[in-house]
């Protein structure tokens, strides 16, 4: 029979409880092209945000220090690839590799190097271990499939601890490394649980005892697994999907999100609140925190209302701004800017006059080759109703004013800096994000948000706003194709 992979075989999670730290990065990409970035994301984290984004020099150089709010396990992505790294407070990194493999290859030194090292072991032992794993296993008789289960987990946590010592890893890192161990193996039995009785032809089938005394032994720690592990939230909601289809099918209601039905779905069942919280949270940011989805408003409240823990609550908050954009209706942020010359420069001081803000960067190639043109015949008929402020976030001044001059210098608009990038307080005043430039936001002649964030020119939304606060209306015309950025995707769950 054909081999076939898991798709959890690649991911790994973990983390530890620290306080917020620096973690000081450096390193080079060979072949790195300066329109590419580098990111690193939370992978225990509920929101799958981005907390870091920067990029290469000429010749593939780069360093930033990153504040991390715990010691754990981050995914890396450079170039549409993915990979994942320790990174513990304090501690000062250097990743170096090739712009056609990083970071799926890297090599990693400095003073992390031994928990890296053993990452990087570990997982190659495991996927090659699994990866010998055919159709076969889900047919077998259960004894002969919890045998090897057995084997199985015994062989890999015998290599992990082998690695751990090889490498002088952490004893948290090796400790987590068995718990996402576990989480596979769970995962693994989910698949056999829910696929033997039709693939062995064995339509009566039910787990024994013994088999769920073992899932029973994988799952003790429940709390610690769904709080760390994205796969373990994943395998938890696949185990309760058959049953969650059928209540949503007879609960059908056009008003209510899928969030909203899931939380019905579960309320009454004998889960830890703090469980409960983390697999609605999960739900919600696969589900309906998206851009297009309606009744944000509705939604925010009702997860408000039955997620009792606040930092994730304050996760999915996030979420929503960086999917929605603040507000309708309230006060936008009077971050400070800078002009071309160096001057100061706020928000506040526009009003009187709609505005439409542009938030772009040099690295977004889409700006120059597909948007520059429409907006520039945009600009032009709608500048007596609209300030066009474009909102430069590169990564310092100077490539600000290089990209101002090149990109803006004939049009009717204004062009400010947000010192410090996409690390600037406008940005995250804003909620900006590298995944959503370019983005549109307007702003209404009393400096209130009036619109949710935009990711184009081409959203319905985009005229009918310019539309309705200049005053006038321009005939549509097809614009470019737009190639708008992924949004909020997770990083492999």
């Amino acid at each position: 029979m054909k081999k076939f992979l898991l798709l959890f075989l690649a991911v790994v999670f973990m983390a530890s409880c620290n306080k917020q730290k620096e973690v000081y990065l450096s390193g080079k990409i060979n072949g790195g092209s300066p329109l590419e970035r580098i990111e690193l994301i939370d992978a225990s984290g509920v929101a799958t945000l981005p907390i870091a984004n920067f990029g290469v020099d000429g010749q593939g150089n780069f360093s930033d220090t990153v504040t991390i709010a715990k010691s754990g396990i981050y995914a890396i992505t450079y170039g549409g690839k993915m990979n994942f790294i320790y990174l513990k407070g304090g501690e000062k990194l250097n990743l170096n590799g090739n712009a056609y493999s990083f970071p799926q290859e890297l090599t990693v030194g400095g003073d992390a190097k031994g928990n890296n090292q053993f990452l990087v072991q570990s997982q190659k032992f495991i996927e090659g271990y699994l990866s010998k794993l055919t159709q076969e296993l889900l047919v077998q008789d259960e004894s002969k499939f919890l045998a090897q289960m057995e084997k199985l987990r015994k062989d890999i946590s015998a290599k992990i601890d082998e690695y751990g010592k090889s490498s002088g890893a952490d004893n948290e890192v090796v400790k987590w490394k068995k718990n996402e161990l576990d989480t596979n193996i769970l995962m693994i039995m989910f698949q056999y649980e829910k696929m033997h009785g039709q693939l062995a032809n064995k339509p009566d089938y039910k787990p024994s005892q013994k088999f769920l005394a073992m899932q029973k032994e994988l799952d003790k720690d429940q709390k610690t697994l769904v709080r760390e592990m994205p796969t373990y939230r994943n395998y938890l909601v696949n185990k309760l999907s058959d049953g969650f289809q059928q209540f949503a099918t007879k609960n059908t209601d056009p008003q209510k999100s899928g969030s909203e039905l899931f939380i019905e779905y579960i309320k009454p069942m004998d889960y830890p609140q703090e469980v409960k919280d983390y697999l609605v949270s999960f739900v919600a940011t696969q589900l309906d925190l998206h851009p297009q989805a309606e009744n944000k408003d509705r939604l925010m409240k009702v997860l408000d209302e039955n997620i009792k823990d606040s930092k994730i609550k304050a996760e999915l908050h996030k979420v929503a701004d960086a999917m929605y954009g603040l507000k309708v209706g309230t006060a936008a942020p009077d971050s400070e800017m800078l002009d071309a010359g160096g001057k100061k420069a706020t928000l506040s001081s526009l009003k009187g006059k709609p505005s439409l803000l542009i938030f772009y960067a040099s690295w977004n190639p889409y700006i120059a080759e597909s948007l520059m043109p429409a907006m520039t015949e945009i600009t032009k008929f709608y500048k007596d109703g609209i300030n066009f402020v474009f909102v430069n976030l590169d990564d310092n001044v100077g490539q600000f004013r290089k990209t101002s001059a090149a990109m803006l210098s004939d049009l009717p608009v204004k062009s400010f800096y947000a010192k410090g990038g996409l690390n600037s307080k406008m940005a995250k005043d804003y909620a900006i994000y590298g995944f959503k430039m370019p983005n549109f936001v307007f702003v209404d002649k009393d400096g209130k948000i009036a619109s949710k964030s935009l990711f184009g020119i081409n959203d319905p939304e985009f005229k009918q706003t310019l539309d309705k606060l200049s005053g006038k209306s321009m005939t549509a015309t097809a614009p470019p194709a737009e190639s708008v950025p992924p949004v909020a995707e997770a990083p492999a769950k």
